[in-house]
């Protein structure tokens, strides 16, 4: 067992770890020993438990796969500018927000954690900025994925590194119970990172679609009337 994961809260720091990093949760990246795999099952309390006991390391996927929504944004780097970037953050950000970790592995990982899922252009475009001069190693790694497809994974805090004998280590805060996520809007301008999507996410984001017998995509926006769900007729988006 890890000794900062005592045995009283192993249970609730695994259902931490689920909320905080797993968006996607129909797949996870899991190392035995033999570098990172995606395992494509649920993820569950009880493999993230296997983790905090050292009999696997695992890793979150950076993108939901449906959606394309992030719930955090990830630098990997040495400890220099690990503490560098940490310090620039929280005159940006809540420091509840932040977690400083040494991984386990030659490196550092700094996570800036959100409240609730966001579209990963805008959690790419926070990753690419702060990145900028201090590491070419950052989550989420693209902007968007499609439908269905798998993006880039990050091993996730308190893992055990077989490959050095070695423990992931929180620096910041002590324990992964402490951390608050925020709404990074309320932080930063979004907008600056807002782009065009490609229709197959916007289409599957859309609250207001509904598929009929046949499978058909209607969209219910318009008040007392239904409408076909397509681009060319999308009264909520530009072309």
């Amino acid at each position: 067992m890890h000794r900062l994961v005592y045995e009283t809260e192993r249970t609730a720091v695994a259902e931490r770890l689920l909320k905080l990093f797993f968006v996607e949760r129909q797949h996870y990246g899991a190392d035995y020993g033999n570098g990172l795999t995606t395992v494509k099952q649920p993820i569950t309390r009880q493999v993230i438990l296997k983790h905090l006991q050292g009999h696997l390391e695992l890793a979150a996927h950076a993108i939901e796969s449906q959606r394309s929504l992030s719930l955090w944004s990830c630098w990997d780097l040495d400890r220099g500018g690990a503490l560098t970037l940490y310090h620039k953050l929280t005159r940006k950000f809540p420091k509840s927000s932040l977690v400083l970790e040494e991984t386990g592995g030659s490196g550092y990982h700094v996570w800036l954690m959100y409240k609730v899922p966001t579209p990963s252009e805008i959690a790419y475009g926070i990753s690419r900025l702060y990145a900028a001069g201090v590491t070419d190693e950052y989550y989420p790694a693209e902007r968007w994925i499609q439908p269905g497809g798998y993006g880039r994974m990050c091993r996730i805090p308190l893992g055990y590194r077989r490959s050095t004998g070695r423990w992931s280590r929180l620096i910041h805060p002590k324990s992964i119970l402490n951390v608050e996520p925020c709404l990074p809007g309320r932080h930063i301008d979004l907008n600056v990172f807002r782009e065009p999507v490609p229709w197959s996410i916007r289409q599957a984001r859309c609250p207001y679609k509904i598929p009929d017998r046949t499978g058909t995509l209607n969209c219910l926006y318009r008040d007392g009337s239904v409408g076909l769900c397509a681009e060319g007729l999308c009264p909520r988006w530009r072309r």
